[in-house]
């Protein structure tokens, strides 16, 4: 494959399965709705994908993806002894929600079953999207709270990770 515009709806698909671990479920909705190397780009949200017919925690990794692709992360500093929220796997995400929001085991249990891993949590656009995946309303405000502030630190978020990053010891 070339570039992602030269991408056909089964490119796609296939990348979603290799690259997202996308279900062949998914995969095969990419192929029946055309969505394509150039359609790809024009999808505004994760809304958009969830009303494909693609689960939340799919619609949220290929979101995520697709804003990488449009916008792709640059950051001198990633040479820093810190890991960065887009590296964080379900399970740091898990403990940060659980140690920094308070999370219950409800909320956590979304959490994991939504498959949120760091670079999903920075492309999460909406509370909608959170309350769909079946967050309580609270822990939907708090998640989106802090999303906007890592979406308001530069180079990833490690200013925040360094300044407010006391008791997890994953990171």
């Amino acid at each position: 494959m070339s570039t992602v515009a030269t991408w056909t709806p089964e490119d796609v698909a296939n990348w979603a399965r290799k690259v997202l671990n996308f279900a062949e479920t998914s995969a095969k909705i990419i192929v029946e709705k055309a969505i394509d190397g150039e359609v790809l780009p024009l999808f505004e949200s994760s809304a958009d994908i969830v009303s494909l017919g693609i689960p939340y925690g799919s619609a949220i990794k290929l979101w995520a993806e697709i804003e990488e692709m449009k916008n792709p992360t640059v950051c001198s500093s990633k040479t820093q002894k810190i890991k960065f929220i887009s590296d964080w796997t379900v399970e740091e995400v898990s403990n940060w929600a659980r140690e920094q929001l308070n999370f219950d085991d409800e909320d956590l249990a979304a959490l994991k079953n939504a498959e949120i891993n760091g670079r999903m949590l920075l492309h999460i656009d909406n509370m909608k999207d959170l309350v769909d995946a079946q967050f309580s309303l609270g822990a939907s405000v708090d998640l989106r709270t802090e999303i906007e502030i890592f979406k308001k630190t530069t180079c990833d978020s490690s200013t925040w990770i360094i300044e407010r990053t006391v008791t997890t010891s994953n990171i």
